[in-house]
């Protein structure tokens, strides 16, 4: 008897134990913020990753019908990106109810571990710019008409979608559809949780373009509410990541920055045009950012304009666009075009401060040669950053039509560029190129010089590639 009785405690005590590790493992899970959104104290909202400022200038493209992500994430990283937005519908993840397959996304995490890439994932589920589509949502919800949107005589309603011809709606209201979608986005968290220790996923875009078919025969609040839902799965899930929404429109939706359980929304404003992109990324919405704009020519423009006025950059798409026959970054069978070069040569330039930038309010930089649409081949203008004066000229020729950056950074200036230009300034100064570290820490590599030309005017000539740290 008193052998028993000691097993018998034992085992209690055994369970006991067990279930307080258990409740630790899930407490610690739910502590495992991966990215969050952070607000300094001058009102500037970035993106942070891991602890540390991340910049939010990404381009983005659907899986490769070929499967070849090594393919997609090098041509990513070729252009200077270190994040890459990618689409992952719902159906590639469970193609059979309740029946998971990662194997898809095993690959692109091992990709982006490669390329030292992270991952924005739009997710492709119920809501496809306003409808069902038959190339995100699996099959078991296309063919289960509980899940539709009816009218008052029980016939299924239906919208008419640009390239996919007339598609169901989901009905949002639908509480077994809502528990459908949010268990696989809670496995999928889950598993990311599990798998991706390096922290690849750090964004998560739910559902696309909800407001496409004027919300979709329903009340938007009805639709909100339905992606706050699968909101609240990722930002309560072990892999906690930053949310968003994007919006087929020129105009932020107020409803969405009072939802509890998404971080911020952005527009895809599909314009080269700058004040469009000005009155986008100057509202004052959580993180104003650019969620879709085309790879127009003046695209490098664009990137440095929207970040200088303190929002955010995505790109809409990587690859030549067959769908709508239009290019993306690159032309068709990955051919360079002017805004290829452009890009690749911004972005390159651009990460070696993107820590600072991202960090950095809107009164700490400035742009040059962006007054235009395209950049002007004769351009010189000197302007004023926090009391110092900088100049800027370009080269003078067709191929050489530069747009400048700078970066106004704890008291130091740093300046890059899209092309070969000329900076100038009133008085001498010292000057140097590098990049700062991961650490934060500015490398100097080399020195540069400065030239004192006729008109009194300091000049220093900049190449491909290059941050020059500008100093006293």
């Amino acid at each position: 008897m008193v052998r028993i009785t000691f097993i018998a405690v034992l085992f209690l005590i055994t369970l006991t134990c067990s279930q307080k590790i258990e409740a630790q493992q899930i407490k610690s899970k739910k502590q495992n913020v991966v990215s969050k959104l952070v607000t300094t104290a001058e009102g500037k909202t970035y993106i942070e990753v891991d602890g540390k400022p991340f910049l939010y200038n990404s381009v983005q493209a659907w899986l490769p019908a070929d499967g070849n992500y090594e393919l997609f994430m090098r041509k990513t990283h070729d252009v200077g990106y270190n994040i890459f937005t990618l689409w992952f519908p719902w159906r590639s993840i469970e193609p059979q109810k309740g029946k998971m397959d990662w194997s898809v996304l095993d690959k692109v995490i091992k990709q982006a571990e490669k390329f030292n890439m992270r991952l924005d994932i739009v997710w492709g589920g119920s809501n496809f710019c306003g409808g069902l589509d038959k190339r995100f949502a699996p099959d078991f919800i296309l063919n289960d008409s509980s899940f539709f949107v009816k009218d008052e005589n029980g016939s299924v309603e239906e919208v008419k979608k640009y390239d996919m011809g007339m598609c169901h709606v989901a009905n949002y209201s639908n509480k077994k559809l809502l528990e459908i979608e949010s268990t696989t986005i809670r496995a999928m968290m889950n598993y990311l949780y599990k798998r991706d220790t390096s922290h690849r996923v750090v964004i998560f875009q739910i559902e696309n373009e909800p407001n496409l078919m004027e919300w979709s025969l329903q009340d938007k609040k009805v639709i909100l509410n339905y992606i706050n839902a699968l909101g609240k799965v990722i930002k309560t899930s072990p892999y906690s990541i930053v949310t968003r929404v994007n919006l087929a429109s020129k105009n932020y939706e107020p409803l969405i920055d009072s939802l509890e359980y998404i971080d911020c929304h952005g527009l895809d404003i599909y314009t080269e045009e700058l004040d469009v992109l000005h009155s986008t990324v100057k509202f004052k919405t959580k993180m104003p950012h650019i969620a879709e704009n085309a790879a127009y020519e003046n695209s490098s423009t664009l990137i440095a304009e929207a970040l200088a006025n303190g929002g955010f950059y995505n790109i809409y798409r990587l690859d030549f666009d067959k769908i709508w026959n239009k290019p993306g970054i690159y032309g068709d069978d990955w051919i360079y075009l002017h805004q290829t070069f452009d890009i690749q040569l911004f972005n390159r330039a651009l990460y070696k401060i993107s820590v600072q930038v991202a960090e950095s309010s809107a009164k700490n930089m400035i742009c040059f040669n962006t007054a235009t649409k395209m950049p002007a081949s004769d351009y010189s203008e000197i302007k004023e950053l926090n009391g110092f004066k900088i100049g800027f000229q370009s080269l003078n020729s067709w191929q050489d039509q530069g747009v400048g950056f700078v970066l106004n950074y704890k008291g130091d200036y740093y300046l890059i560029a899209d092309n070969k230009c000329t900076f100038y300034f009133p008085v001498d100064v010292k000057a140097e190129t590098g990049s700062f570290n991961d650490q934060g820490k500015w490398m100097a590599t080399s020195t540069k010089s400065i030239t004192k030309v006729n008109d009194g005017r300091f000049e220093l000539k900049y190449n491909f590639y290059e941050c020059i740290r500008i100093y006293k």
